[in-house]
């Protein structure tokens, strides 16, 4: 190949990376960050899936938190009922899930807080007690779930709920 070609060849390429020609959004890997403070929550989108394989964890059935990182694990965790899985942008975002036996009837308000030098999301929650709710249903353990900015492997969640009777 002539010095010439090569030249031509090579500005090309980097026409081609400077706008960005052959790359999509996809493609752009998806920077974690750690800001303290208050982080963005949003609601998983509605779904009828359930609970599945964890039986393994110690106390499944009344108290049990899990972080979802992927499409793949979402699908472990949750077993499709009837339709199609919610769409959820795994490389932006972050799903954690709580099953408590804390006697909560309904959620009110809820927030999320990060603090990057613990690694840790706490997790805020007012709720309004079963026991103010006239004709609730028998207790069972209540599950919630919310999503949060992408957070690394290492990062980890405490849920704190406030019961409002």
């Amino acid at each position: 190949m002539s010095r010439i070609s090569f030249a031509r060849n090579l500005s090309f390429f980097v026409i081609l990376l400077s706008t960005g020609l052959g790359c999509t959004e996809e493609d752009t890997p998806y920077i974690i960050t750690c800001n303290n403070g208050p982080i963005d929550v949003e609601q998983v989108p509605y779904g009828n899936y359930r609970l599945q394989n964890v039986e393994d964890r110690p106390n499944y059935l009344r108290n049990l938190k899990l972080t979802i990182q992927t499409q793949a694990d979402f699908e472990y965790y949750f077993e499709l009922v009837e339709g199609v899985y919610p769409k959820i942008d795994f490389k932006r975002k972050t799903l954690l899930f709580v099953r408590t036996d804390e006697k909560l009837a309904f959620r009110i308000t809820q927030r999320a807080v990060m603090d990057c030098d613990k690694k840790l999301i706490t997790w805020q929650m007012d709720a309004l007690s079963m026991d103010s709710v006239p004709h609730f249903p028998e207790f069972s353990p209540i599950d919630f779930a919310i999503l949060v900015p992408k957070i690394s492997g290492s990062t980890h969640f405490l849920f704190q709920p406030h019961i409002i009777k």
